[in-house]
């Protein structure tokens, strides 16, 4: 299949800008406050985009993105626990001054840093997050954005990436006791955040729902609706009975 005869939304996706991801991150033993290093590093590594290959930000630039007020001592405190983590398990390394030769030791929360993402346990092992859906949940209308990124974290991480386009496949199934498995969150918290992805037209969702079978939930990026709902035709048997439903936006 040539390039011209690729789907529109995969000839788009190939246009935008994406880090890489580190999965291990997502897969740590479980711990407080890993959402939220699972958050600030893509929002750093998102920020990496210029001559000097480093974020230069600062805790309450992170914060304010996060749509938190700079002046909550607590989340400041949360925001500053979590940047100097994400440094001591080697994801990211922080300077003070814009060579990145003299690295930060303490960090004060109005002062402007030079965050360089190392490159750690990335190669081979990443998933392809965009910066688009970056910024889609960080505008999101939410106080629990780092619980909403690091459920489409764990969606996103299943999907299949090929050098040829066509063998790619843009929906991933997944139960929701699988999805809470990996994001340590309960069940119910989960279907709940799925659906605001939905509506915010951060992920696709479509659940095939049939009488005595269990129903399947697949999910992708949203800009790649139509083709989640043709691989959720192809891959599931039970959508040759005629009695089967597709739900959109519904997960179960």
């Amino acid at each position: 299949m040539s390039e011209v005869e690729l789907p529109k939304s995969i000839i788009e996706e190939q246009k935008e800008s994406f880090i890489m991801f580190p999965k291990v991150l997502l897969h740590e033993s479980d711990y407080e406050g890993r959402d939220l290093d699972i958050l600030h590093l893509a929002m750093i590594k998102s920020l990496v985009n210029n001559l000097t290959q480093s974020a230069m930000t600062s805790i309450n630039d992170l914060m304010l993105v996060r749509g938190v007020n700079p002046k909550n001592k607590e989340a400041s405190q949360a925001t500053r626990e979590s940047i100097i983590r994400l440094q001591a398990m080697n994801y990211i390394t922080i300077y003070e001054d814009r060579p990145m030769t003299k690295q930060a030791v303490k960090l004060k929360p109005a002062q402007t840093y030079f965050i360089a993402p190392t490159g750690e346990k990335e190669e081979g092992n990443f998933a392809k997050v965009f910066e688009s859906d970056i910024e889609k949940i960080t505008m999101m209308q939410s106080n629990y954005k780092a619980k909403l990124f690091i459920i489409y974290l764990a969606i996103v991480s299943h999907l299949y990436y090929h050098k040829n386009k066509s063998m790619e496949h843009k929906a991933v199934w997944a139960t929701i006791e699988s999805l809470a498995k990996m994001t340590q969150l309960d069940r119910k918290t989960v279907m709940k955040y799925i659906k605001h992805l939905h509506e915010n037209k951060v992920l696709f969702c479509i659940t095939t729902k049939l009488e005595a079978k269990k129903n399947k939930n697949f999910y992708g990026r949203y800009r790649h609706k139509e083709l989640i709902i043709e691989e959720a035709i192809v891959n599931t048997e039970a959508l040759r009975r005629e009695d089967v439903k597709l739900l959109e936006g519904v997960v179960e």
